[in-house]
């Protein structure tokens, strides 16, 4: 655990200038929500153009103590401390050897360096991460019948939902699914208290959410789903599984740690859980998210997206796993292969070679995409835009050309731009965006230029300056800020 630690501090440290564009995002809006009163990207309208309601209140909030660039991060790494304490305190509190074993491979992933690419990168999924273990623990109360909670607990598992649900509204999809699984409790009609105040805090968020932004989805969610319509229904479900399986192993050993020992878990459960069918519904929620995923055609943009359940399910297997009682029959497994075995071992200790080699790996992904990114911030803080400010300019990656020019951006993504532009095909937005306003500069990629051809001329342009975003891939992923010259210039 101790090496955990020090590795997982050393990795913060290499990545501390990490940053997700998307970020900025939250940023920008953070500091339009104190100026104006309302959630906006550009300041010029209410918009719902946030993934998640209460990371960017939070960041609004902490902006009165401090509102520089690296409040996301300051956030994030004091997030990340919280969630590897909780988890480093459940591997010593844990009894059997199975979830020992389950524990350690939880803490291993949350310290490997492509965790610090995925949790502490800016965006709220270190605190969905958190959210997540709390979440599952509180599934494990509800599992446990015996355990009957009080009027404070009741009101703290409502307080946690409603929580939850303004973070990333895909929390409401895991307290449902609490809900179902507690109608298979034995000796018990209908929901228990503590479904029933999961639910009730659900709700109140999701009213807070639709009260504040006036609807409960995201205009990112409208603008990123259907993004495969030009395919038939099966060619969009294989892309999108395709895109699921990516996205897991450009996670590396952190992805790849999560889904396996989520499996593993919800197998062991399943065969020594006392109340089977509650392990069963709960797990199932994996596929039935995947299914739903395909069904909306919804676009995967990286491992980001399954850490709300896959750190919950992992975490409420584990509960169940740790019952002496109820797993008496995988701990003997577990116990007779150690004495029948010799070889264990010797198995064990070219497992943990491989371990060390994958880290290695993944550590030079880590720096990788730490250096290419860290130059484009630092690229950012430097770089004089004033002639940019107020002006109008197209981006798809508009976090930090947004926030660092102060310019109105117009995304080609529709996902800031309010619910009108996120419902309209791309070729349409874009052809929008250049005949309904002056365009000032672009912010683009080589695709993102090859898209624009049809409707915007950018040939003669000046190109600013460049940015890189390289991925897992470490490609650059190169970014051009291309300005139209003024008169004067011609």
């Amino acid at each position: 655990m101790l090496v955990l630690a020090v590795t997982a501090v050393t990795y913060l440290w290499l990545s501390r200038l990490l940053f997700l564009d998307d970020a900025f995002i939250h940023l920008r809006i953070a500091h339009g929500l104190l100026a104006h009163g309302f959630y906006s990207f550009n300041g010029d309208r209410p918009a719902y153009c946030s993934s998640s309601p209460l990371f960017t209140g939070l960041l609004a909030l902490f902006s009165f103590v401090y509102s520089g660039d690296y409040l996301p991060k300051i956030v994030d790494v004091v997030v990340y401390g919280g969630l590897f304490a909780m988890l480093a305190r459940r591997l010593v509190a844990v009894r059997t050897a199975v979830a020992q074993w389950l524990s350690l491979a939880f803490l291993a992933a949350a310290a490997s360096p492509l965790a610090m690419r995925w949790l502490t990168d800016g965006m709220e999924t270190g605190l969905s991460g958190l959210v997540a273990v709390l979440l599952g623990a509180a599934a494990y109360e509800v599992y446990c019948e015996s355990l009957r909670p009080g009027i404070a607990r009741l009101v703290a598992y409502g307080v946690l939902a409603g929580l939850a649900v303004t973070l990333r509204i895909e929390f409401c999809f895991l307290v449902a699914m609490i809900g179902v699984a507690s109608l298979t409790a034995y000796r018990r009609v209908g929901f228990s208290a503590s479904a029933i105040a999961l639910g009730t805090g659900a709700a109140l968020g999701l009213g807070a959410i639709y009260a504040t932004l006036g609807s409960l989805l995201p205009d990112t969610a409208i603008a990123k789903a259907h993004a495969l319509a030009a395919f038939t229904p099966l060619e969009a479900a294989i892309i999108t599984f395709g895109d699921v399986l990516k996205g897991h192993a450009a996670a590396s050993s952190f992805g790849v740690l999560m889904v396996v020992a989520g499996g593993v878990s919800a197998l062991l459960a399943a065969r020594s859980a006392r109340n089977r069918s509650f392990v069963i519904v709960l797990n199932s929620g994996f596929l039935l998210l995947l299914a739903l995923i395909a069904w909306r055609q919804q676009a995967i943009q990286g491992y980001r997206y399954f850490v709300f359940i896959e750190f919950f399910l992992l975490t409420f297997n584990i509960a169940v796993l740790d019952r002496p009682s109820a797993n008496s029959d995988v701990s003997a497994v577990v116990a007779a292969s150690r004495q029948s075995s010799p070889r264990l071992a010797v198995l064990a200790g070219i497992v943990g070679l491989a371990f060390i080699g994958w880290q290695a790996f993944d550590l030079s992904r880590l720096y990788t995409i730490t250096a290419g990114r860290s130059a484009s911030l630092e690229k950012f803080e430097t770089v004089d835009l004033h002639d940019l400010y107020g002006s109008y300019g197209i981006a798809w990656d508009v976090g930090m050309i947004g926030y660092f020019s102060r310019a109105t951006i117009l995304d080609g993504n529709g996902l800031v731009n309010g619910r009108e532009v996120a419902r309209m095909a791309p070729a349409e937005r874009l052809r929008s965006f250049v005949t309904e306003h002056p365009i000032r500069f672009v912010f683009v990629g080589d695709s993102q230029i090859a898209a624009l051809h049809d409707v915007l001329d950018v040939s003669g342009w000046r190109a600013r300056e460049t940015f890189d975003f390289p991925n897992f891939s470490g490609r650059p992923d190169r970014h051009y800020l291309l300005v139209r010259p003024e008169p004067a210039d011609r």
